[in-house]
C-alpha cells in the first residue's frame, strides 16, 4: 500500500505549486523563504505579502487535484489552511515567500506526517529559510504577560508522535538526524537585533513545551511543567558554554510546532534535498495564562476566541518583526 504524505505525494504537491506559480508569471526557483503562521497570525499574508502578485492555493485543492485525496477535514478557526506565495511588499528583490497560513494538527486526528507535509513540500521546493509561529499559553506569569512575543530557544515535546517514526526516506534526510542546533543561535541573534532596531525591548526568549491537546491544560499540568522548566533552567545554567538559561525561567505551552521543527532539522541534513540551512526560527505569541493561572491566582478560563483576539493585538508587531528577520537573513547570506 502506497505511503501517503511521503516523498511521492510531496513531489506531486511541489509540481502543482510550481505550475501555479509559473502560470502566475513568477519563477518557482525564487521561492526561497518559508513561513508557518499559527492561530490568529494569518493576517501576515494580507499585510506583508504582495496581494496583486500573490498566489493563494487551498490545501484541499492540492489534496484533491494533485494527490487524489477526497479531502474533507474540518478547519480549526484561525487556520486558513492555504499556501500564499508572493514577494514581500517592502522588498525590491525577486525572492518569493511561501507562507503556510494555518496548519493541520495531530489532535485533529490526522497523521503526524500529514501535519508536517507542507514542510516537506517546502523542502522539495528548495526553500532556504523557515520561520514558524504559534499561539501559546504562558507558564511563567512572573516573566511574561499576554499578549507577548517569545522567540523559542528550546523545547520539550510530550506529544509522543515524532514525525520521523517509521520507514526513513533518505531523500528527506538521514535515519538518525542530530538535534544539536534545533533553534540556531545565528537566527536567534538576528531576531534580537531586529527587535532592538524596532524598539521591541519587551521580547524575551524562552522554552516551548508541547502537549498534544486539544484540551487546554489543567492546573496540575501547569505545576508539573513549571517544575520541569525550572529544573531544566537550573541545569542549563550550570553547563559551560550554555547561554540560554539565564535569569528567570520563561516558558509557554502549546499544541504544535515541535513536530515541524524536527522535520525541518531533518531536512537540513539531507544530501539530495537540503533545505532551511540559511536560517530557522520559531516564535510564540503568548496569548493567555495557561490553566488560567495568572500572577495573582486564577483568571478567566482560556478559550479559542480569546487566543485569536490576543494574537490579533500583536499581529502588527509580530508581522514587522518577522518581515525584518527575513530581510536581515537575506542580507547575511
Amino acid at each position: 500500500m502506497k505511503e501517503r504524505f511521503g516523498y511521492d505525494d510531496a513531489a506531486r504537491a511541489r509540481d502543482f505549486i510550481v505550475d501555479a506559480v509559473e502560470k502566475g508569471g513568477e519563477k518557482a526557483d525564487q521561492i526561497q523563504d518559508g513561513l508557518i503562521l499559527g492561530s490568529g497570525l494569518g493576517q501576515f499574508t494580507e499585510n506583508h505579502i504582495d496581494n496583486e502578485g500573490g498566489i493563494d492555493i487551498d490545501f484541499s485543492d492540492i489534496y484533491t487535484e494533485a494527490l487524489g485525496i477526497d479531502e474533507k477535514a474540518d478547519r480549526v478557526e484561525g487556520h486558513a489552511r492555504k499556501l500564499v506565495i508572493g514577494a514581500l511588499r517592502n522588498d525590491i528583490g525577486d525572492r518569493l515567500v511561501i507562507a503556510q497560513s494555518g496548519r493541520e494538527h495531530p489532535y485533529e486526528g490526522v497523521p503526524t506526517k500529514r501535519s508536517v507535509f507542507w514542510v516537506r513540500v517546502m523542502q522539495l521546493l528548495g526553500v532556504k529559510t523557515l520561520i514558524g509561529s504559534n499561539a501559546a499559553g504562558i507558564l511563567t506569569p512572573d516573566s511574561l504577560q499576554p499578549p507577548a512575543i517569545m522567540p523559542i530557544h528550546s523545547d520539550q515535546d510530550f506529544g509522543h508522535d515524532n514525525p520521523l517514526i517509521g520507514k526513513n526516506d533518505e531523500r528527506f534526510g538521514p535515519r538518525f538526524p542530530h538535534m544539536g542546533d534545533l533553534y540556531p543561535q545565528k537566527t536567534r541573534d538576528i531576531i534580537k537585533k531586529v527587535a532592538e532596531d524596532q524598539e521591541m525591548d519587551d521580547i524575551r526568549e524562552g522554552m516551548y513545551i508541547r502537549m498534544k491537546g486539544p484540551n487546554y491544560e489543567r492546573a496540575t499540568d501547569v505545576y508539573r511543567l513549571r517544575a520541569l522548566l525550572q529544573s531544566i533552567w537550573n541545569e542549563g545554567a550550570k553547563q559551560a558554554g550554555e547561554n540560554r538559561f539565564s535569569g528567570k525561567p520563561v516558558g509557554v505551552v502549546g499544541m504544535s510546532s515541535t513536530f515541524e521543527q524536527i522535520t525541518a532539522q531533518h531536512a537540513t541534513q539531507s544530501e539530495e534535498y537540503p533545505a532551511f540551512q540559511d536560517g530557522r526560527a520559531y516564535i510564540s505569541v503568548a496569548t493567555n495564562y495557561s490553566a488560567s493561572l495568572g500572577p495573582n491566582g486564577f483568571v478567566t478560563p482560556s478559550n479559542h476566541d480569546e487566543v485569536k483576539e490576543m494574537a490579533g493585538k500583536v499581529e502588527e508587531r509580530f508581522g514587522k518583526l518577522v518581515e525584518g528577520v527575513i530581510l536581515q537573513l537575506r542580507s547575511e547570506i
